[in-house]
């Protein structure tokens, strides 16, 4: 027994010594940098081949998702000249506030989601960030602020939302008496819209209409 017993001691000793060979040879490496999360190792625990060891965040590669509006989604893929690929590449400002800190990151369009959210009602849009937004401690997971630029309005008036009529008309102040003009609804932001029409910078138009308003009624600006 004590011949087995030193037999069996030999055998590990080979196995300690072949297994201390390849730990010696063995380098778990990724091919870019950026920060280690969900750690599954301990020390001396065995690890089994394909075993996932933890995840690793590239620092240069972190991207930005945020959801697009059904409405605002339409209007811009139905830009003149657009397509359903029309947000790819369009340039994003991110902004990261830390209390009274924030910091403002470029980032572009990369993809856009295949379906809708039925709980937000938009299409979910990811966007590229450059790796100085890494390097300036960003990390993933944090909530940022996304200004995306839309389309470009040109000839066109910035009015109050209450100044349009349900005709899409608006009142001017020609000489004295008020003049129906028609326009046409570019764009509506709310609380204001965007028209274009045969408006004159030299006459005042009404803010805000009211009832009994009417071409040829006598008015005067505030």
């Amino acid at each position: 027994r004590l011949r087995e017993q030193q037999a069996s001691y030999e055998k590990l000793q080979v196995g300690l010594a072949s297994a201390e060979r390849e730990l010696a040879h063995t380098r778990v490496a990724a091919p870019f940098s950026g920060d280690i999360t969900d750690v599954r190792l301990a020390l001396g625990q065995r690890v089994a081949v394909g075993e996932r060891l933890g995840r690793l965040l590239s620092a240069d590669a972190l991207e930005v998702r945020f959801d697009v509006p059904e409405a605002d989604f339409a209007r811009i893929t139905t830009e003149p000249g657009a397509n359903a690929e029309a947000l790819i590449g369009r340039q994003v400002r991110v902004v990261w506030r830390l209390g009274e800190i924030e910091q403002v990151f470029d980032a572009s369009v990369s993809r856009i989601g295949a379906e809708i959210d039925p709980s937000l009602g938009g299409i979910e849009v990811y966007a590229n960030l450059g790796a100085e937004a890494s390097r300036n401690g960003l990390k993933a997971g944090a909530f940022v602020e996304i200004h995306l630029p839309e389309r470009t309005y040109r000839q066109v008036w910035r009015l109050p939302a209450r100044a349009l009529t349900n005709t899409n008309e608006v009142f001017a102040l020609v000489d004295g008496r008020l003049q129906a003009i028609a326009v046409e609804l570019a764009r509506d932001l709310g609380d204001e819209v965007l028209v274009r029409g045969a408006l004159d910078a030299r006459h005042p138009v009404v803010a805000r209409t009211f009832p009994g308003i009417g071409p040829g009624l006598l008015a005067r600006p505030l």
